[in-house]
């Protein structure tokens, strides 16, 4: 495991360094090698370029990807406001509950094609009536392109993006579905909204357009053709990119201003020689520290400096991966902070991020070399623990956190009662993926944390 995370994360900005300087001096002392090193630097700059065209593509990306999920967001948050519009008046098809559709869909309005309640798992409101009279009484948990999501919804209580997806009143479309619960808390249907195939995916590509990329989208892994964008981009070296939309989808980009950038570096090579040497050495280095500035702000957490979430999903699935295939098991310890509310509530958010800094300092010393440390959100924390077999030994695990967190932890009087709960969980004994051992320790935390409140 920690050998995964040094060949991630170890530029070797030294050798470019000597590379840099080794040129500098033969340029100067070396008059007659002055059209070789012009060459070699000409035949090197396409790995350069490569380097530079990377790290563009990527901060277009990052520029891509928040626009995309501004577009899908608003549409979750349409659908939550209406969720609850719905649950505090319990009113479907009336003159009150339309116009408060039309008001929340004012500004995307263009975007949309439908809005509908779910009873458990069958249509009873889909607006406007009028369109989609004939998909009332349908129970798309015997629709074969939406029961499983229909199903995910209503056991897991989450919202998911779906599509596209043929739809039962015909064509496709994009759904976004969240779930409604009762005032119990349990569940008692979903509420949706379909987005426009043809908008959505124009805009999609106007987004790229904007931000200087061409994209082709994949529906999945196994996908021949795409959804969207031009499939002539897969002719072209693109760079992949993870689904932003937890749809499934697989991104590929390139950079449409590349051949121009190439075109102005080839040629300010032969045009200035030894010279252009010691600056495209220079360009290079900067471009691999950029490289690494920017990969590292990626995949860490802002305040805390540990490993984010988003650095999570990839190494979860490398290790469940190798653990699968050498059959050995891993350990998590999920570990939050016990009311840490009342931090927030009674000595405000700057004594509370304090806290959250002054705790990821202790989890970085008392966490051994092999042992992953992750922010995974708010005041949760995360440990992955390589090539643990069974409970009992991660329960020793647990226990020695414990012990260790208390000896360490340092902060203001008033906070020394501060305590943690962690939850522990194996693979493969307790999960047969990642998702599956996280619920585990989840839950696990949540015992803990009730017990501690009864102690």
């Amino acid at each position: 495991m920690a050998e995964y995370i040094k060949q991630k994360r170890n530029p070797s900005s030294l050798h470019l360094k000597h590379n840099y300087i080794l040129q500098k001096v033969n340029s100067g002392i070396i008059f007659l090698f002055i059209m070789i090193i012009t060459v070699i630097i000409a035949i090197q700059s396409d790995s350069v370029f490569e380097v530079y065209n990377e790290i563009d593509v990527q901060n277009q990306y990052i520029y891509f990807q928040d626009k995309m999920e501004e577009l899908i967001d608003t549409g979750v948050k349409l659908i939550y406001g209406y969720d609850a519009y719905f649950m505090t008046t319990k009113e479907v098809s009336t003159e009150n509950s339309e116009a408060y559709l039309n008001y929340l869909m004012k500004d995307y309005k263009e975007y949309i094609r439908n809005i509908g309640i779910i009873k458990d798992t069958t249509i009873i409101y889909n607006y406007p009536i009028a369109e989609n009279i004939g998909t009332i009484g349908v129970d798309l948990a015997q629709v074969e392109t939406q029961k499983d999501n229909i199903l995910k919804v209503k056991n897991e209580l989450t919202q998911i993006f779906q599509g596209p997806v043929d739809l039962i009143q015909g064509g496709q479309g994009y759904i976004i579905r969240v779930p409604i619960l009762d005032e119990n808390n349990e569940y008692w249907g979903q509420a949706s909204i379909v987005l426009r195939t043809d908008k959505i995916n124009e805009r999609i590509v106007e987004i790229a357009e904007e931000t200087g990329l061409r994209i082709v989208i994949f529906q999945n892994e196994d996908a021949t053709e795409p959804i969207i964008g031009d499939i002539a981009v897969m002719d072209q070296n693109p760079y992949r990119f993870e689904d932003i939309s937890n749809n499934g989808w697989v991104i590929y980009a390139i950079n449409t201003n590349e051949q121009k950038s190439f075109l102005f570096i080839k040629w300010g090579i032969y045009a200035v020689g030894t010279l252009f040497g010691l600056l495209i050495a220079s360009y290079y280095y900067n471009g691999k520290m950029s490289k690494f500035r920017l990969e590292y702000a990626i995949f860490h957490d802002q305040l805390t400096d540990l490993y984010n979430r988003r650095y999570l999903e990839i190494v979860q699935q490398t290790i469940t991966r190798d653990a699968a295939k050498n059959q050995y098991g891993y350990g998590i310890l999920h570990i939050d902070v016990d009311n840490f509310k009342y931090i927030n509530d009674n000595f405000g958010h700057l004594k509370g991020d304090e806290t959250l800094k002054e705790i990821s300092r202790v989890l970085k010393v008392i966490s051994r070399k092999d042992e992953l440390t992750f922010r995974i959100g708010g005041d949760e924390f995360l440990v992955m623990i390589p090539k643990v077999q069974n409970d009992h030994e991660l329960e020793m695990m647990r226990n020695r956190y414990e012990k260790d967190f208390g000896k360490e932890f340092r902060t203001d009087e008033e906070l020394k009662t501060l305590v943690i709960s962690i939850g522990i969980a194996v693979f493969p004994s307790e999960g047969r993926d990642f998702d599956e051992v996280m619920k585990k320790a989840d839950f696990d935390m949540y015992v803990q944390k009730k017990e501690h409140k009864e102690m």
